[in-house]
C-alpha cells in the first residue's frame, strides 16, 4: 500500500511525499483516515517503507526496517510507550501513547524512526482549516506536527491512498 500525500502553501510549490510499505492490513476500511467507525488503528512497525519525496528534509529512499505508523481516531500523548528505537518520551514524535476519548484528536503519522523523521502527518482532521499537516519534521517541539492548526495556510492539500490487488 502506498499514500501520496501533497501540500502547497498559498504562492509556493507543491511539496510531495510517496511512502509506500508492505500492507499493515487487508480491510481496505483501515487504511484511509483513521474513525472511531473504521475501526482503524495501528501503533506499529512496517517493513518496506519506501519513501519519494522533493522536500529537502526527508530521506527518500527504501528502508527495510525502520518505519513505523500511528494511526488512530484518540487522542495521545508523549510517553513511547510502544518503545519505538528513539523517541522521545517528552515531545510528541513518532512514539507516542494512544488515550482516551477513542473519538479524540487523531492521529495518522507514517515516520522513519531509524532516521528520526515524521514522514507525513494529518492530525485533528475534524477540526478542518485547524487540522495539523506536515511532510518531514515540524521544526517545532512536536515533531510530529501536532498542536500546528495549521491546515488552512495551505491552498491545495491531497491525500491519495494505493494498494495493489493480491496476486
Amino acid at each position: 500500500m502506498a499514500y501520496l500525500v501533497e501540500l502547497q502553501p498559498e504562492g509556493s510549490p507543491v511539496s510531495y511525499v510517496w511512502a509506500s510499505m508492505d500492507a499493515f492490513t487487508d480491510d481496505a476500511k483501515k487504511i484511509g483516515i483513521p474513525t472511531v467507525a473504521s475501526g482503524a488503528s495501528f501503533q506499529q512497525k512496517v517493513a518496506n517503507l519506501t519513501v519519494f519525496t522533493n522536500a529537502r528534509d526527508v530521506a527518500p529512499g527504501t528502508f527495510a526496517e525502520g518505519g513505523n505508523i500511528e494511526f488512530w481516531p484518540s487522542n495521545y500523548a508523549a510517553p513511547n510507550s510502544a518503545k519505538v528505537p528513539g523517541a522521545s518520551d517528552t515531545a510528541l514524535d513518532f512514539g507516542d501513547q494512544p488515550g482516551d476519548p477513542r473519538d479524540g484528536y487523531g492521529s495518522m503519522q507514517v515516520h522513519n524512526y531509524g532516521a528520526k523523521q515524521t514522514v507525513f502527518a494529518i492530525n485533528h482532521w475534524r477540526d478542518g482549516g485547524r487540522a495539523d499537516l506536515g511532510i518531514g519534521n515540524n521544526p517545532g517541539e512536536n515533531r510530529d506536527w501536532t498542536f500546528t492548526g495549521n491546515a488552512g495556510s495551505y491552498g491545495m492539500k491531497k491525500l491519495r491512498v494505493f494498494v495493489r490487488p493480491r496476486k
